[in-house]
């Protein structure tokens, strides 16, 4: 397996404690993007936003034929092309040329990233000016994460071959490798394979929001007890350009973690185990991961930006603090609506208008089913949006409110 840097927490306790590690630099302007991404929220952790202008909706996926078949063709393909290196690794007459073979196959998959990149990101802008429909939005996603797979599995099989033909890389083309998997990173993730697997049809449909602009896309779903949160800001993003995290003195990875604790305040504050940073090679892109008492963030920063263009939320529902945004009650019920933050999720309860005791009923948000309440009497929604909600119990009995 590609082997990542990792930063040790004890080290980078011992480094901050000495005082030697330089500021690291402002996120700063390259004409393209305000790199002040995060925003910040209230007693839960901060989350990446688009820019200004970005359009929400609320869209259930279900089974494409179409999607399947492209997906089942990004996989032969890779196969087939995994195969062929296979072979002209194996055939090649000397170690010079086994290193060529590796050589090519490496910049085909670096090319292959940047394609995919490039295609997602005109996917979204096609949707965002009305020439592409939701349904087909979600089956070019869908293609777009099973050839990512496939990338990162091919990089998987260029390590292990190498590795059992006993052929060490020169260190330039190692690192080449182990960079592939930043060039893919933004394309797939748990609610990116929940949306694949309804498109399939491998699992039940998918009620997903999203929030697209020219310069990015979020997904939010809620999955059992947990709101997943994906979001990806490729304008944050850069190319090309200096890392200013390589630039202050310090090690990288303690500039990238001294940026996190910068954009995550409230995370760091309440951390339950370490953090871990790491990187892919000699790239400008940083994952971060924080466990917090709200659940998990997978934060990835752009040393050329300083700034967080791909972020994965796992928020446990439960331990999520709530406000109550909107309430109504008539002589036989009564609902709530408790928002977590503006965009975040949103806890609906109903109960009896004494509020002592919780009723089953069904949710429909507009003229929309989504749901029903369990034996708490909530249902959680991954977003409202200054909509009605109905409740109806299988007594006949309903209520509305309206979140404003």
């Amino acid at each position: 397996m590609r082997r990542r840097s990792v930063l040790a927490t004890c080290g980078l306790v011992a480094l901050l404690l000495v005082g030697t590690v330089a500021a690291v630099p402002s996120p700063t302007s390259t004409g393209t993007a305000d790199f002040q991404t995060v925003s910040a929220e209230n007693e839960t952790i901060n989350r990446l936003q688009l820019q200004n202008g970005a359009t929400g909706s609320q869209h259930t996926v279900d089974a494409d034929l179409s999607s399947t078949l492209a997906s089942d063709r990004e996989q032969l393909q890779s196969r087939v092309a995994s195969g062929t290196f296979q072979r002209q690794f194996a055939t090649a007459e000397s170690r010079s040329a086994q290193i060529d073979t590796v050589r090519r196959a490496i910049e085909q998959l670096r090319t292959r990233g940047q394609g995919l990149r490039t295609a997602r990101i005109d996917a979204v802008r096609a949707y965002n000016r009305g020439e592409m429909t939701a349904t087909k939005l979600f089956g070019t996603l869908t293609r777009i994460e099973a050839a990512a797979h496939t990338v990162r599995m091919r990089a998987d099989t260029i390590d292990r071959v190498t590795q059992r033909h006993d052929v060490s890389l020169p260190p330039a083309l190692a690192v080449s490798l182990a960079r592939i998997d930043a060039e893919i990173v933004s394309l797939t993730g748990p609610l990116m394979e929940t949306v694949a697997g309804a498109t399939r049809g491998n699992r039940d449909p998918a009620r997903v929001v999203t929030s697209t602009a020219d310069g990015g896309i979020v997904l939010a779903g809620i999955d059992g007890g947990t709101y997943v949160r994906e979001a990806t800001r490729w304008t944050a993003r850069a190319d090309s350009g200096t890392n200013e995290f390589a630039t202050n003195g310090s090690s990288p990875l303690v500039s990238a973690h001294q940026r996190a604790q910068a954009v995550y305040p409230w995370a760091f504050d309440n951390l339950v185990s370490n953090p871990s940073i790491s990187g892919f090679g000699d790239s400008a892109i940083y994952p971060v991961r924080l466990s917090h008492a709200h659940g998990t963030l997978d934060a990835y920063f752009d040393g050329r930006t300083t700034a967080v263009f791909h972020e994965v939320h796992r928020l446990q529902l439960s331990r999520l603090p709530t406000t109550t945004v909107a309430a109504n009650e008539t002589e036989t019920l009564a609902i709530e609506i408790n928002r977590t933050t503006a965009e975040g999720p949103a806890k609906i309860v109903v109960s009896t208008p004494e509020r002592t005791e919780p009723v089953a009923a069904t949710l429909s948000v507009e003229d929309t089913t989504v749901g029903t309440t369990g034996a708490d009497g909530q249902l959680w929604l991954a977003r409202l949006d200054g909509q009605t909600v109905t409740a109806s119990t299988a007594r006949g009995n309903s209520i509305s409110v309206t979140m404003g």
